[in-house]
């Protein structure tokens, strides 16, 4: 590993994943017959046992969602997110994501009581003996496995380059939180702030690998690479330019992990393959186009010429 990424962490968190499987129980039965392609699929002769395996486990979670109000709360997130008016949804939708990220941290029953209660916590117990929670927990196990030998390989042949597009030399710190990949896609940031970074990491190889060989090392550069160049919500006056910010922070995270630094990675010729951007390719043209000239005069800034570079 290069020692720029030795505090980079893949750990898995068996709080975060419970929330997590009984929030995304309105999509679940769609995502076990198979429907959505970007994430990867259950062995064909294990498909049926797993889809078996996980009646059990939401009849459980639903009979104990009857008696203990924050197993309700997960499992009928959908339901309640559609009976929500629609001005209330978003807000809705980001309360309980950030309540299930927070889970994320936690490293035992006492924290996790503090969070969701004792009831909360014998109801967790509970599931976590079913089956399907055992397989879900092994495969995040084995994928975390999978993606720590995949990062540490593959970014250490552009160790040099990394340090140079940087410029600093401190070490990142990083936890990738992984999620079995036959369940969960994007990766997400739980935490991006004071110097605790935590990202919730599944990176299925039925879409990261779909195309081009590298492009999972690529997607988490992209996540770390968000907490060398951070946006902090403070310290703008008001929404509007937050968001315009975070557009063009978006835009110089793509230009320097999926395309100066992915590229090489991947071994690809042309700097804006279409393949190379993994997230928003519509909505971040604008930006990437407008922001790649000073991105440019960043990335050439010990030449003697920049200006000349530019053009």
């Amino acid at each position: 590993m290069i020692d720029r990424f030795s505090n980079i962490k893949f750990t898995v968190n068996e709080y975060y994943i419970m929330a997590e499987l009984l929030k995304a129980s309105y999509k679940m039965e769609a995502i076990l017959d198979g429907e959505d392609e970007d994430l990867d699929s259950i062995e064909p002769a294990q498909r049926e046992q797993v889809k078996s395996q996980y009646h059990e486990f939401i009849t459980l979670a639903k009979a104990l969602a009857a008696r203990v109000s924050s197993i309700n709360d997960f499992v009928n997130f959908g339901t309640s997110y559609d009976t929500k008016p629609e001005g209330e949804r978003e807000q809705y939708d980001s309360a309980m994501g950030k309540r299930v990220r927070n889970l994320a941290s936690v490293q035992n029953g006492e924290e996790f009581i503090a969070l969701e209660g004792e009831e909360t916590l014998a109801a967790f117990e509970t599931i976590k003996q079913t089956d399907f929670y055992k397989y879900a927990l092994a495969r995040a196990m084995e994928h975390r496995d999978y993606l720590q030998q995949i990062f540490d390989t593959q970014t250490s042949k552009v160790e040099d380059d990394i340090n140079n597009l940087l410029g600093d030399s401190s070490k990142s710190n990083v936890e990738m939180v992984v999620l079995p990949p036959e369940f969960f896609g994007d990766p997400q940031a739980i935490n991006r702030t004071g110097g605790n970074n935590r990202i919730s990491a599944a990176f299925p190889r039925a879409y990261f690998e779909r195309d081009v060989k590298g492009l999972t090392a690529t997607a988490m550069l992209h996540e770390i690479f968000h907490t060398e160049i951070p946006v902090d919500r403070s310290d703008f006056q008001s929404e509007e330019e937050y968001n315009q910010y975070s557009y063009i922070n978006h835009a110089l995270v793509e230009l320097s992990a999926n395309y100066e630094i992915g590229m090489r990675l991947c071994g690809l010729q042309s700097y804006f393959d279409p393949r190379m951007s993994v997230h928003k390719e519509d909505e971040m043209t604008p930006a990437r186009g407008k922001t790649y000239p000073y991105f440019l005069m960043y990335k050439n800034r010990n030449s003697n010429n920049v200006l000349q570079l530019v053009s």
